[in-house]
């Protein structure tokens, strides 16, 4: 959990979740994590995700029982056995997705993620399976259930044209949904996705423990000295700009600091691209992009007020694995469509940041 706070970029699900998520698996059994050498080719490896944007602005539940319904679903219409469950992305709780159901079904935790940070679509943690015509199995499960909004759902088809009906349904069970997505052979996870990614928030989660006693300070500095992190700004919140969407997003802008000194964080759920005072690119997805309170905690988005004291940390994209979601062209248009930013030079390599 404090690993994967600060790769959910200011998104990435709420810290009590994370811990009810990992306090119920260490209860109802042992999870287990693999390593993706340790998985025979031809086992069937699925996603283990969390769909929307609970940034306090809406009304969900989300129950650890729904995500093991979620991968029995996906379970049962793939018509075989979920060998393992990776996680599309890190996150103040998305880190421990696969937890519960790997206590209870005996499912293997798979030491790969679709996306070390967390990032607002499906496709982009779907490891290079957006753009691809294959059918794929997705479920999702939860909903207040105090207003009648639960909601059990499996669907099948080309990854790209059903992940927006599983947001969808986010939005209509509240605002937050567990889900189970694209089983697919381990050979091909080996190849697509950024492997080792939950053991690298484990490493950061232990490098911030050891460093609380001695202080925010010494906090911030593990975090910058364990990923090879930098601060680039900092400062208070002088505006929050940032609705809610039918489409279960979190869209607009976090202004830090005043005059020249000032940084614009564009947010998409989470935080996809700093600029400078004179709108100059500093940090773009896929940097690990997050914001800092001055005891060196993770704050999200959804706890974000005006006045507060924020420090921006960076994490370029060349110091963490990325998986081939991250090159895929296709799963940028919705996001700079959203944003009204380009994306797709920098995380395609055609361009660099200063800073």
């Amino acid at each position: 959990m404090k690993g994967g706070a600060v790769f959910a970029a200011g998104g990435g699900g709420f810290a009590e979740h994370g811990r009810m998520l990992g306090t119920a698996a260490v209860n109802a059994g042992t999870p287990e994590l693999v390593s993706m050498d340790e998985v025979p080719d031809d086992a069937f490896i699925a996603t283990a995700a969390a769909i929307g944007a609970p940034a306090g602005t809406t009304r969900w539940q989300m129950l650890g029982v729904d995500y093991v319904k979620a991968v029995e679903l996906a379970q049962r219409e793939l018509g075989a056995p979920i060998y393992g469950l990776m996680i599309g992305q890190n996150g103040k709780s998305s880190t421990l997705n696969g937890w519960l159901p790997s206590a209870v079904l005996g499912a293997k935790v798979v030491d790969a993620v679709g996306d070390l940070r967390a990032h607002p679509t499906g496709d982009m943690g779907s490891i290079g399976l957006a753009s691809s015509p294959a059918p794929m199995i997705q479920s999702a499960v939860g909903g207040n259930r105090a207003e009648n909004a639960y909601i059990e759902l499996i669907v099948r088809g080309a990854t790209a044209k059903i992940s927006p009906i599983l947001r969808r349904a986010a939005d209509m069970s509240g605002g937050f949904i567990a889900s189970c997505r694209n089983p697919v052979p381990a050979a091909y996870v080996k190849q697509h996705a950024a492997l080792g990614g939950i053991s690298i928030a484990l490493a950061l989660g232990e490098a911030i423990l050891a460093a609380e006693p001695k202080g925010g300070t010494a906090v911030i500095d593990a975090i910058c000295r364990q990923m090879k992190g930098d601060i680039i700004g900092e400062g208070a919140v002088a505006r929050k700009a940032v609705r809610y969407s039918s489409d279960a997003f979190d869209i607009g802008t976090i202004r830090i600091g005043e005059g020249g000194d000032a940084l614009v964080l564009h947010v998409m759920n989470e935080y996809m691209a700093v600029e400078d005072a004179g709108g100059k690119r500093l940090a773009s997805y896929p940097d690990v992009i997050a914001t800092l309170d001055r005891a060196g905690v993770p704050v999200s988005v959804g706890e974000i007020s005006e006045g507060m004291e924020l420090l921006v940390l960076r994490i370029r994209k060349d110091v963490i694995p990325l998986s081939s979601s991250v090159t895929d062209p296709s799963v940028y248009p919705v996001c700079e469509q959203a944003l009204g930013i380009n994306l797709t030079d920098y995380a395609l390599g055609k361009g660099a940041h200063d800073g």
